[in-house]
């Protein structure tokens, strides 16, 4: 099999990714979304690719878009696909695909500009989350404590001024403590978890978290499969909350990432990734 790897940088994932192929005896055509050239033409071949299935490894939200919708039109299989990503890359999109399908998540109001925001803070209660609809690593998210707290941070919102930053995405505080439950799915099969524990309450491990071993329970196992199904198929990373015994899922990620974890999850994800790449391979031949 010839599978495309669309990436920013080789990290340790992708190497891993790469090898687990290559040790398969499945050439993988490497992808720089830095280099590559999208060329749009009536006379353009997708053939020069030399592939019917793309990985999307790429750091980039637009530019993963941009390649998986300009594959997606040449008739190649791509893992995960441009709707995927779109929802995943966007917080308001996949709020709306969780409510819709009935999955417990936080409450979430929309506002549009720094008036709007406050009113909606104040009817979330205080604390609350202020989030960019796009983003990732828990970059400019922060927890609101009160009123004052919120002038501030609408503030320097409203002072970037950018169309990212006029919209104020703001979700119920849920007290999970400092930690969290992150689950894979790939497919169709539910991997594994983990759960993220960190010394404050953000929880992602760029910033710092310990991931340890998770006791995955039927429960999990089914929202976690639940939301993967109502987010799309492919390669996908959930992040649940967990307050009074209830869980509420939070994000959902099309790029997931696993380099500090894979000792903990117990699974040879690589090589799971693999086999689910053969297997639509298989489906498309």
């Amino acid at each position: 099999m010839n599978i495309g790897i669309v990436y920013t940088i080789i990290r340790k994932e992708e190497k891993l990714i790469i090898d687990a192929l290559e040790k398969k005896g499945h050439k993988v055509i490497k992808i720089d979304d830095k280099e590559q050239l999208i060329t749009l033409s009536n006379d353009d071949n997708s053939e020069e690719f030399g592939f019917k299935i793309v990985l999307m490894r790429s750091l980039s939200l637009q530019r993963s878009l941009w390649f998986a919708k300009y594959f997606e039109e040449k008739g190649i299989k791509v893992v995960n696909d441009y709707e995927t990503i779109n929802t995943c890359g966007n917080k308001y999109l996949t709020t709306l695909k969780l409510i819709n399908n009935n999955i417990p998540s936080p409450k979430v109001i929309m506002a549009f500009d720094n008036n709007s925001a406050l009113k909606a803070m104040e009817k979330i209660g205080f604390p609350c989350v202020l989030k960019p609809i796009v983003g990732s690593w828990g970059r400019l998210i922060s927890k609101v404590n009160d009123i004052d707290s919120a002038q501030a941070l609408l503030d320097h919102k409203k002072a970037i001024n950018s169309s990212t930053h006029n919209v104020s995405y703001v979700q119920e505080f849920i007290d999970k403590g400092n930690e969290d439950i992150r689950t894979m799915v790939i497919g169709n099969e539910v991997i594994g978890g983990i759960k993220r524990v960190s010394d404050n309450w953000k929880t992602n491990t760029t910033l710092g978290a310990i991931a340890v071993k998770l006791q995955m329970t039927n429960e999990l196992r089914e929202l976690s499969l639940k939301t993967a199904k109502a987010i799309g198929a492919g390669v996908l990373s959930i992040d649940i909350l967990e307050q009074d015994g209830k869980y509420f899922v939070n994000e959902v990620n099309a790029t997931t990432e696993f380099r500090n974890s894979l000792e903990v999850y117990g699974v040879d994800i690589p090589e799971k990734i693999v086999e689910y790449l053969e297997a639509l391979n298989n489906e498309e031949n």
